[in-house]
């Protein structure tokens, strides 16, 4: 709705471009990233001479459920049949809360059409995000930082679960980032096997404009390094979907130690897990066979991590600021979990 008439018009006339097509049902089939950066572009052209200036653009094309736009369909299919590929992903995608329950016992076939719909998606993100930079590119803006980056994964399979439920598996954790800045900023973050959180990169990024940060929990790279990062899911939305999962299987039990409110450290070789009743540690990239009782000097170096915390899996960070949401959208931002209601 906030797209306006020009963005909207364009999007009209290349909808099998750039969705599913005409239809109406299911509305899930079409994807909004072109919208959002036909705005974002449009708004950098007229906007950017004002500095300083910051712009986030929210992506949503490689959320479930996975239907790629049409031209999209056989990209990484090879040898499977687009179309029914396309379809029958789909539907198990739309149903992902089943397929958890029935532990994703699939066909090979069945999962190479899971991954060629989600790499189809993604690939299409990153056209529309290639579209933005390129507007970017062409203006003055030599101090600008493009960072493009990911709040989870989903998982295709790993513990019997399809999409980003319940485990804080490298699958849904382990996200990419992408900065493009100048190069004097760019030392200041590592290499690829650099450990860095999100909030690393907020902070950051803000101290080097001056800006207070203080209150952030986020390190400041320039000055230290990150020995671990930290994942945690409160139990309150772990609750709500196992409820959900259980409506199509009682008898359902979720992967061992992934339970209520669960914290996740990972250094370059090691995942630790806790949720406050139980511990796991595993050898990465191996996250199915526990290690801990062979290595109990690794344990009690993660033990240590999880005293320094700021914050626990059961503390949630408030604002005394009421934020009020259109229903739709709230509807969606708790459909996709952001919110629980």
């Amino acid at each position: 709705s906030g797209a306006g008439l020009r963005s909207a018009f364009k999007y009209l006339l290349g909808i099998r471009r750039h969705s599913a097509g005409l239809t109406l049902r299911p509305t899930n089939k079409h994807t909004t990233d072109f919208l959002a950066a036909d705005v974002g572009s449009r708004w950098l052209r007229q906007s950017v001479s004002r500095e300083p200036f910051f712009l986030f653009i929210h992506a949503q094309a490689a959320h479930l459920p996975y239907y790629p736009p049409l031209p999209y369909h056989d990209q990484f299919t090879d040898d499977l049949s687009a179309p029914k590929a396309a379809q029958t992903v789909f539907k198990i995608t739309s149903t992902y809360l089943k397929a958890t329950a029935d532990r994703c016992e699939f066909d090979d076939d069945t999962y190479a059409a899971i991954r060629a719909m989600y790499d189809a998606k993604i690939a299409y993100a990153d056209d529309q995000v290639n579209r933005l930079f390129r507007t970017l590119q062409a203006l003055d803006t030599d101090e600008t930082v493009f960072i493009v980056t990911s709040d989870h994964g989903d998982l295709h399979g790993e513990y019997g679960i399809l999409g980003h439920l319940l485990a804080l598996h490298d699958g849904v954790t382990h996200v990419p980032l992408v900065i493009h800045a100048p190069e004097y900023m760019l030392d200041f973050f590592g290499d690829a096997d650099s450990l860095i959180q999100h909030i690393d990169v907020m902070r950051t990024l803000l101290a080097m404009a001056g800006a207070e940060t203080d209150q952030l929990h986020g390190h400041d790279l320039r000055r230290e390094e990150r020995p671990v990062v930290v994942s945690q899911r409160g139990p309150t939305y772990y609750d709500k979907r196992l409820a959900e999962i259980h409506e199509h299987d009682a008898d359902y039990e979720p992967p061992t130690g992934h339970s209520g409110a669960l914290t996740a450290l990972r250094s370059e070789d090691y995942k630790y897990l806790s949720n406050g009743e139980s511990q796991q540690l595993f050898a990465l990239p191996d996250e199915s066979t526990e290690i801990g009782a062979h290595y109990p000097d690794v344990v009690e170096q993660f033990k240590r991590h999880m005293c320094n915390l700021p914050t626990n899996a059961n503390t949630a960070l408030r604002t005394n600021h009421e934020k009020t949401l259109p229903d739709d959208v709230r509807q969606q931002l708790t459909d996709m979990g952001y919110l629980v209601e």
